[in-house]
């Protein structure tokens, strides 16, 4: 793909405004470029255009990505949810992590790296954080102590187990784009 190409698509596009290159468009502009010599100019051309437009980040979390996200956690213990999964070839960062639950009784809270297919923590699981509540709403105050970094083939998970009653438990996560 030539400047010139790369150009046409991003001619009714601005830095800033309603017209503004979306973090969307840049994806799906910068995915026909292919990686090679030959493409040197256009390859300088999209990192100047992400840059300048903020859709692309070499230090951070790209603005306007920030988002909270919700999973169904389910009624039944021992079962694995994927919080967040992102798209392919994208990069999210994991600020903080909480469960809302409808039910009585202490309950063990799980979160880890989950490859999304193994039904089984022996399996497909990295814990990063357990916690134990009576509460009906638990926001994990130290949550991880450490940079919890996901992508499409990595999630977080998180499941629960308890003795107790559970109606409907629901996850949230708070996450927000840095590649």
């Amino acid at each position: 793909m030539t400047k010139k190409d790369l150009y046409d698509q991003w001619n009714t596009k601005t830095l800033g405004g309603s017209t503004k290159l979306s973090v969307d468009n840049f994806d799906l502009i910068q995915d026909g470029v292919h990686v090679e010599a030959a493409n040197e100019p256009s390859l300088e051309l999209v990192n100047l255009v992400g840059q300048a437009t903020n859709t692309q980040s070499q230090s951070g979390p790209m603005p306007g990505t920030m988002k909270i996200v919700t999973a169904d956690g389910g009624t039944d213990q021992n079962t694995i949810v994927g919080v967040y999964s992102p798209d392919e070839n994208e990069v999210w960062q994991v600020l903080d992590i909480a469960a809302t639950r409808d039910g009585s009784g202490t309950v063990n809270y799980y979160v880890g790296y989950w490859d999304g297919v193994s039904t089984s923590v022996s399996d497909g699981w990295i814990p990063i954080f357990d916690h134990s509540s009576t509460d009906g709403q638990v926001q994990f105050d130290d949550w991880p102590g450490t940079t919890a970094f996901i992508d499409s083939k990595i999630t977080i998970g998180m499941y629960f187990t308890t003795s107790a009653t559970v109606n409907a438990m629901t996850y949230k996560a708070a996450v927000v784009r840095v590649r």
